[in-house]
């Protein structure tokens, strides 16, 4: 029978077998870079905040270069439970098509746990997309639900402590409510995986490696396909 000690290694077992099913396909559409400064907090009993300023730099069938920031307060409902609520705005400037800003609103309930080395997380997030295109002076508004399963894994040490290199392994799913945006779209699956290393209590640093596939209306092949390199730093006070 499935246990709650049995689930982080069910977690990592299941993105492992469906991340190299997926990783079999065709050439990339794109490859993006993305470098992400992380900043979190305490606030007061029960919240924290975070902050994340992310730089994209995007190659191949759509090229783009963008920068997003991403405030976020976070309510601890139990230990293993987190209320999430937050403020995502991006710039994108693109070569042969309209730059466009998006200003997203998301609200989302985040699991996480710690399990002999793995931390199993889970998040489910509902978004509120308000996208303008600086050509045409239009805005179009979208609903899109996100799931996020993962695991990060100790190597070196029983737990992810100071100077501790730690496994990422992850896969998400993209669902967008509505007709698919003119830019962007409509449904997407996201694996990764990638390495990261605790400095101390305040600092970490992290480097992953990402494969998506994205398609536009729900009777369509997945047709995009794209890698992405992201780094990571994390600073907590």
């Amino acid at each position: 029978m499935l246990t709650k000690r049995h689930l982080p290694r069910t977690i990592l077992l299941i993105v492992f077998i469906s991340a190299i099913s997926f990783m079999r396909s065709q050439e990339p559409s794109t490859f993006q870079v993305w470098v992400e400064e992380s900043l979190a907090m305490n606030i007061a009993d029960r919240w924290a905040g975070n902050v994340l300023v992310t730089e994209y730099v995007v190659s191949g069938s759509r090229q783009y270069a963008s920068v997003s920031v991403c405030p976020t307060v976070q309510y601890t409902i139990v230990p293993w439970l987190l209320a999430e609520a937050a403020l995502f705005t991006e710039y994108a400037d693109q070569l042969d098509i309209s730059n466009i800003m998006e200003v997203r609103p998301y609200v989302a309930l985040r699991y996480t746990d710690v399990v002999d080395r793995l931390e199993p997380y889970l998040m489910l997030r509902q978004e509120f997309r308000n996208i303008y295109y600086v050509d045409s002076q239009t805005w179009e508004d979208q609903y899109r639900l996100r799931l996020r399963i993962g695991t990060r894994v100790a190597i070196t040490d029983e737990r992810i402590a100071p100077e501790t290199l730690y496994g990422i392994a992850e896969m998400e799913f993209f669902q967008n409510f509505d007709p698919a945006p003119k830019e962007y779209y409509n449904a997407r699956v996201r694996f990764h995986g990638g390495l990261g290393y605790r400095i101390t209590d305040l600092w970490s640093g992290e480097i992953h490696y990402m494969v998506q596939r994205s398609r536009s209306y729900a009777n369509q092949p997945f047709d995009s396909h794209d890698h992405i390199l992201r780094f990571t730093v994390r600073k907590a006070f």
